[in-house]
């Protein structure tokens, strides 16, 4: 193992994205780590990288917390399916597959615990996305991987001072901190000179966002 190898594992292991990880309360034992069925079960096609779920309507703007809410639940759903279809896959192997299962289980408690948050509201319509362009292989998967987390660090740094509860910004504060190590740790994974490179995160608008996961939607935008 070369001494870059070491760095980039002992570093993967820092983050806590390898191993037990870090999950919310809601789905600590590992047993329960399965898609929830009011959300996240599936009308897939056989390419298995295009599926569809049920999902919220996406809000005219981020008004209340209800709006913030939903809007994160469209980005977990994404994240959550991305990384289910592409742990089902053949493309991944070894520390990336390793990884990529683990994330995908804290994506699955996100959209759990914002599913609970919303109740009904969680199950609006269908929303169909498409993997297709970015599980050809890992090397495309990884790209995207690193795309969709630090969108999500900069959609809930964006999103935090417009919460109202203090229960739900306390909620959306640690998604925040564990998108922020997936994104290190697929930076890392990318080979990225420094996977932490800023020391200030940029905050991201609900535009922003949506330009950025808009080539992935099919049905629901």
């Amino acid at each position: 193992m070369t001494h870059m190898q070491t760095d980039r594992r002992d570093f993967l292991a820092w983050t806590g994205v390898v191993g037990a990880g870090v999950l919310l309360g809601a789905c600590a034992d590992s047993d329960s780590l399965v898609a929830p069925s009011s959300g996240l079960v599936a009308k897939k096609n056989d390419a298995l990288s295009v599926v569809t779920v049920r999902g919220p309507n996406l809000p005219a703007g981020l008004n209340s917390d209800t709006d913030i809410l939903k809007f994160a639940l469209f980005l977990e759903l994404l994240e959550a399916e991305f990384y289910k279809a592409a742990v089902a896959s053949d493309i991944l192997r070894g520390k990336v597959l390793e990884v990529s299962t683990n994330v995908r289980d804290h994506e699955i408690c996100h959209v759990t615990y914002l599913q609970t948050a919303l109740g009904g509201m969680a199950l609006e319509q269908d929303i169909t996305f498409d993997f297709t362009t970015v599980l050809r292989n890992e090397h495309k998967f990884l790209d995207a991987a690193e795309t969709f987390e630090q969108t999500g660090v900069g959609a809930y740094l964006g999103a935090l001072p417009k919460i109202s509860d203090k229960n739900i910004r306390s909620a959306a504060g640690t998604i925040f901190t564990i998108e922020a190590r997936h994104t290190a740790a697929f930076r890392a994974m990318n080979k990225r000179k420094d996977p932490a490179p800023v020391a200030f995160e940029v905050p991201l608008s609900a535009a922003v966002v949506l330009g950025r996961i808009s080539p992935f939607v099919v049905e629901g935008l």
